[in-house]
């Protein structure tokens, strides 16, 4: 199962198209087999296991806490870590994977994420700790595609926006925020992106997202 899964995910990463506009990033489809997927959605954990962020109306139920996690997820969670996604990621990006002394150069955390009616987070590019960003989306049906996250363009040289007349974010493109689907982006200065607030109506955003982050930061 762990082998095929993976093989999936990889082929996802593979046949996603690179976009170089507003930044470097892919949109992947069905990033898991139709049958996973749907065992996933099953499974997802009961509200009362996630614990807030602290910041915003945002859930987290990380992964890395081997007493925490069914095994189902445990194997989501290996072979989102495992050094051939990360590989072939960076082979799509064309990054480096490895130190010159063969180490990786960066390390995977994952964490499941439920976002609640009232969440936003205003444009922002990840912080320098962050090699790769991914996010996988968990939306049971279509009704939730406009959820998706949103990609700028910083334009700070508009002379409306220094007089307020226009924003210094660009929106460039939304995400769909569509069953087994989901982006990957190299972090990078200008890798602006973010939610727009979730109306009262809008249900829960639930996600699942894997962080490269750089070992030697």
């Amino acid at each position: 199962m762990h082998d095929r899964i993976l093989a999936s995910v990889i082929d996802a990463v593979r046949r996603s198209v690179v976009q170089r506009t507003p930044f470097a990033h892919a949109y992947l489809e069905q990033v898991w087999p139709a049958e996973v997927y749907a065992r996933l959605m099953a499974a997802l954990p009961p509200a009362s296991r996630y614990r807030d962020d602290g910041r915003s109306c945002r859930q987290v139920l990380p992964l890395h806490d081997e007493t925490m996690v069914e095994p189902l997820w445990a194997m989501v969670r290996d072979v989102l870590t495992s050094t051939e996604l990360h590989s072939a990621v960076c082979a799509h990006f064309d990054l480096r994977a490895r130190h010159a002394d063969g180490r990786p150069v960066s390390a995977a955390r994952t964490v499941l994420v439920r976002d609640l009616p009232g969440y936003w987070i205003e444009p922002h590019p990840d912080s320098r700790a962050k090699h790769i960003t991914m996010q996988c989306y968990l939306a049971a049906d279509m009704s939730q595609h406009t959820l998706g996250t949103m990609l700028y363009q910083l334009r700070p040289f508009r002379p409306a926006a220094w007089i307020g007349r226009a924003p210094f974010m660009l929106p460039v493109h939304r995400f769909p925020f569509t069953p087994n689907s989901g982006y990957i982006f190299p972090v990078r200065w200008n890798s602006f992106h973010g939610v727009e607030r979730l109306a009262p109506d809008a249900g829960v955003r639930q996600t699942l997202m894997n962080t490269y982050y750089w070992t030697d930061r």
